[in-house]
């Protein structure tokens, strides 16, 4: 094995400074020796277009994404190394609170997932163009659906190697209230809805805010109080929503409701 083989890359939000320590701490820890990239996102712009910088400068054939709020075991890099497969990447189980959370045999079908933090070759993640810049959330599932697609396959060891702090959701329940989650889903929906994951199953994310039927639009909610409605013309019942989220439902019923819907 040769001298440092991956790249560790971490974007550092300003309010994950305390726990960046235990981060790069954990990466100095490892049996073999790997790179670590960080940077501060002072202008908040986001892990993607901080992630996509560092890239630029990897010159390991692996890389790896980790939190600044995470951290690995010691004999991770070791161990994704051992289990690399001649096309693919590898991806862990993890703890939350020392809680043992397992990851799925086959990630990114039927609504599985796993972290953001695992091995792929350096020019498999320069290939797919890195993180998409333009998403204000959701870039990781975005990230990994282009992957999959590609067929590039992940390879699960089934050890918990990572410590995933669920410390910050800010950004992710910012982006349920505004109701962006729904809409960045719809987006990846069209997407990739033609697309297979090398897992044999369609990678295409589950959208919440109930069944797309054929035909379906994406409105808006416009009506306040968590509640169902029933469209006017199809009297199909819709899922229990309020503003501003959206959800899919017929275009018939949209034009007939217009003080309830507005289209996305």
């Amino acid at each position: 094995m040769t001298d440092k083989q991956i790249t560790f890359i971490t974007p550092v939000a300003p309010d994950h400074m305390a726990a960046l320590q235990r981060a790069i701490d954990s990466v100095n820890a490892q049996t073999v020796p790997c790179v670590h990239l960080w940077q501060i996102d002072d202008a908040r712009h986001g892990p993607a277009p901080l992630r996509n910088h560092l890239l630029s400068k990897v010159t390991t054939p692996y890389v790896a994404f980790l939190d600044a709020d995470d951290t690995i075991e010691p004999d991770y890099a070791a161990s994704c190394l051992q289990a690399m497969p001649p096309r693919g990447y590898v991806y862990t189980d993890w703890f939350i609170d020392g809680a043992h959370h397992q990851a799925p045999d086959k990630a990114w079908c039927g609504g599985t997932w796993h972290l953001i933090t695992s091995v792929l070759r350096t020019d498999d993640v320069r290939a797919v163009g890195g993180f998409d810049e333009t998403l204000s959330a959701l870039e990781d599932t975005d990230f990994w659906l282009k992957i999959v697609t590609r067929r590039i396959c992940g390879v699960r060891i089934p050890r918990p190697l990572v410590h995933y702090s669920k410390s910050d959701v800010s950004r992710s329940t910012a982006a349920k209230e505004d109701g962006r989650d729904v809409r960045i889903k719809a987006l990846l929906h069209e997407r990739y809805k033609n697309k297979m994951g090398c897992c044999g199953g369609q990678a295409i994310p589950n959208i919440p805010q109930g069944d797309k039927l054929d035909g379906d639009v994406l409105v808006l909610a416009l009506w306040r109080g968590n509640r169902r409605v029933r469209g006017q013309v199809t009297r199909r019942r819709y899922p229990r929503t309020s503003y501003p989220r959206t959800l899919w439902v017929s275009p018939i019923d949209l034009q007939a409701m217009p003080d309830m819907f507005e289209l996305v």
